[in-house]
């Protein structure tokens, strides 16, 4: 029914199939083909759903500030905890 997931660094095709999970690095080219979906509206014989689990980018760096002792562990965590936009504090 298409709708098959590629990881195109490597040339792999997986082929959909029914409780499957498919986890890669998100900065990997990826993507999937098209869905063979009845043009008259009609829902199909399948259903695909998706889930996303995404960190902020932040957290590598005030990682690799901790680790090269620039900061210590109380301001990695402070650093974290909070941004700064336009002058307002947001937690995160």
């Amino acid at each position: 029914m298409g709708g098959n997931f590629f990881l195109s660094r490597w040339g792999i095709r997986i082929l959909q199939a029914p409780d499957t999970v498919i986890v890669w690095m998100p900065e990997s080219p990826h993507g999937t083909s098209l869905q063979r979906l009845d043009p008259r509206g009609r829902r199909p014989d399948f259903l695909q759903t998706g889930l996303a689990l995404v960190t902020s980018p932040r957290i590598t760096n005030v990682w690799s500030k901790y680790e090269a002792g620039k900061i210590g562990l109380e301001a990695a965590l402070e650093e974290h905890a909070e941004i700064e936009l336009d002058g307002i504090k947001y937690a995160v």
